[in-house]
């Protein structure tokens, strides 16, 4: 009793080398689709992420803008690393694990330093982890007395 029939001229040998060839194109394939689905996933965090960064910018400008004046908005943001969370409340003491709310992947750090009397820099980071390992972006930008 013959189990599989082979065409005629058809070897064993041909038929495994069909089905081997036939595997590793699958594989490849699944494999192509897997890293193309990773970096989408990576590239709509990126884009997110630079969205956090760009609204803490704004943030802290819209802060500066309110304050009384130079002095009140200096004395009351010394130099340092402030959390910006989802409320878009600026607190103290930021690390990379003060996810921006509770459900986020997100991290967001404000890191404020004088850059003489009347100028300070702005750096925001934005931090996340994904399958892929740990990321992170950011922008920076001046604020001075401008009123």
């Amino acid at each position: 009793m013959t189990i599989l029939k082979l065409k005629q001229g058809q070897t064993l040998v041909e038929v495994l080398v069909a089905v081997g060839v036939t595997t590793l194109l699958l594989v490849a394939m699944v494999a192509a689709v897997t890293r193309s689905l990773s970096n989408a996933q990576f590239s709509k965090n990126k884009s997110q992420a630079a969205k956090y960064v760009e609204e803490g910018l704004e943030v802290i400008r819209s802060i500066r803008d309110n304050s009384v004046n130079w002095q009140a908005f200096s004395t009351s943001y010394p130099e340092g690393v402030y959390k910006l969370n989802s409320q878009l409340a600026l607190t103290a003491n930021c690390t990379q694990a003060d996810k921006i709310s509770v459900s986020s992947i997100f991290s967001r750090c404000v890191d404020i330093s004088d850059d003489g009397a009347e100028k300070k820099i702005i750096k925001v980071t934005v931090y996340w982890t994904d399958g892929s390992g740990a990321h992170s972006t950011y922008a920076s930008t001046y604020l001075t007395s401008w009123k």
